[in-house]
């Protein structure tokens, strides 16, 4: 990078960074706010972003289920509660998505929240088990194909409301630091 966009690079980052922890800072959910008939799905949910948010979900009672790559971890560290489950997810396998979306479709009718969190950096080279780049299998192509694969569960209305059902995808600061180049390359 040119020296002058290396530093509005840098400021940028510095400036997301300090905005997102003002805005966790600054707002707090109800305290009355209840999630007992809610089932929701979050991928990443072992470490991190999804962990915290699996914790406070359990706390207001929803039904969880997290999709982890590494599911003796994901029992170790998950919220305790009778509404939560571990279950198998490799981002970076679609044969494993295809079948964790299928347990999902085996367990509940609904889902009323999709939480694609799951995210990485790896450098170049690494591939999925379908050959592809695996930053972009991952966090695009995978979260792609759970998303279609509980698509019909998405769309099944709430049993006391009318709310649709939502799919929340986020991702961090770290995107500035990718090589897309690489996602060119052979």
């Amino acid at each position: 990078l040119v020296r002058g966009h290396r530093r509005i690079l840098l400021l940028s980052v510095f400036y997301g960074t300090a905005r997102f922890r003002m805005d966790v800072a600054l707002w707090e959910p109800p305290a009355d706010l209840q999630l007992n008939t809610e089932i929701v799905v979050i991928t990443g949910a072992s470490s991190g972003i999804g962990l915290a948010l699996a914790h406070e979900l359990a706390a207001r009672k929803a039904t969880l289920f997290l999709g982890c790559r590494d599911v003796d971890k994901c029992q170790r560290v998950k919220p305790q509660g009778a509404h939560v489950s571990c279950l198998k997810l490799d981002l970076a396998d679609l044969d494993s998505v295809a079948a964790f979306a299928r347990q999902l479709r085996a367990r509940v009718d609904r889902v009323d929240a999709l939480v694609l969190n799951a995210g990485m950096l790896m450098d170049y080279g690494a591939r999925t088990a379908q050959g592809f780049e695996e930053s972009f299998g991952v966090i695009h192509l995978a979260h792609f194909l759970l998303t279609r694969e509980l698509w019909s569960l998405l769309q099944r209305p709430h049993p006391s409301s009318d709310k649709p059902a939502r799919v929340i995808s986020h991702a961090s600061a770290a995107y500035m630091t990718a090589n897309f180049a690489s996602l060119l390359q052979g």
